[in-house]
């Protein structure tokens, strides 16, 4: 997933500076693709489908790059196709984050070999010669750059019959509505205050280095103040997740205050503070790369901006199409541009 870049004018591209830091951790982390939740490793089911279908049309030797790469997780499909189909493809990804996937993917690490990874590259500026590829692709990545500047750049790098395929984000497609309702929790993780009142309960504690002062506490009115606040800041959260389909980033908030408080209970300060200040990164780039997500897909007007701005820029544009999982889930779109 390609980071998104200052707008330009007069273009309808993602209007945010890059949260290229927060992807950067993301991509660390060794995940394969950007909805980590939702894939035990590589794309499964509809997504990989569509992917292993493009790539068995592809001839021998086909070039291909991918925009907004992240670990790899297209180019490594494009890699098993290949391998199945006794042929090689000379495989390129690109992103704008830090990425590093011969260090950070564990999965699957034997796709890797023979992918040319190419970090901190921006895809309306990519650091390719003209008609150097004869295919192009992008899963959720080509709407979160200037991708009138981008769409000029897929054109002048596709050679002629080359094309490109990409997979972007519908706003009313499961993955948007996951994402709108991880940033309410985020919300409410900010309106509870959650790591202050953790903080202020692990301050207490650290302050009762022994049993006996441990026992202390007990009459102490401060110290039972942060207890109750933090205590009701937790059960918020506990009904909150009990209540969600998706509670996966309230409950790596919860995890974090949890062990930070037990660490505290007669364990080195360093330790429960470090891990709470982790703990508040971590939920915070996580709501940055939510808010990306949102912001880039924008309403239901974006996807025929992108298909216009693919004809201004020289491509021939296919119909969009909706893609499904097998459980009639809306995924996002299909759209596929060729170059004469």
């Amino acid at each position: 997933m390609n980071t998104p870049s200052q707008e330009g004018e007069g273009t309808e591209a993602a209007a945010s500076p890059s949260n290229t830091d927060s992807w950067s951790h993301y991509w660390d982390s060794g995940a394969l693709t950007s909805l980590a939740d939702a894939f035990q490793a590589n794309y499964q089911g509809a997504v990989r489908q569509h992917w292993e279908a493009l790539f068995a049309s592809l001839r021998d030797g086909t070039a291909l790059l991918d925009i907004g790469t992240g670990n790899g997780a297209v180019p490594m499909i494009a890699n098993g196709v290949a391998r199945q189909r006794g042929i090689r493809f000379d495989l390129h990804g690109m992103d704008r984050a830090r990425i590093d996937p011969a260090r950070t993917v564990t999965a699957e690490r034997e796709l890797l070999d023979g992918i040319c990874f190419h970090s901190d590259a921006a895809a309306e500026q990519m650091p390719f010669p003209d008609a150097r590829f004869s295919a192009v692709t992008a899963q959720y990545a080509l709407e979160y750059s200037d991708f009138a500047r981008t769409l000029v750049e897929v054109y002048r790098v596709l050679a002629a019959g080359g094309l490109g395929s990409f997979v972007i984000h519908h706003p009313d497609s499961t993955v948007l509505k996951v994402a709108r309702e991880e940033l309410r929790h985020g919300a409410l993780i900010a309106e509870i205050a959650l790591f202050d009142r953790a903080e202020d309960l692990v301050g207490v504690l650290l302050g009762a280095p022994d049993t006996q002062a441990r026992k202390a506490l007990t009459g102490d009115a401060d110290a039972q103040a942060a207890r109750h606040a933090f205590n009701a800041a937790a059960e918020r959260m506990g009904a909150r997740i009990r209540g969600s389909r998706h509670p996966e980033l309230l409950q790596i908030a919860l995890d974090y205050v949890v062990r930070a408080c037990k660490l505290a209970n007669g364990g080195p300060a360093s330790a429960a503070l470090s891990l709470l200040e982790q703990g508040r990164r971590e939920v915070s780039a996580s709501l940055a790369r939510l808010s990306d997500l949102v912001r880039a897909t924008g309403d239901g007007s974006r996807i025929s901006d992108i298909a216009e701005r693919a004809r201004d820029a020289g491509l021939i544009v296919q119909a969009p199409r909706k893609l499904y999982d097998e459980q009639r889930r809306l995924l996002g779109y299909a759209l596929r541009v060729d170059k004469e």
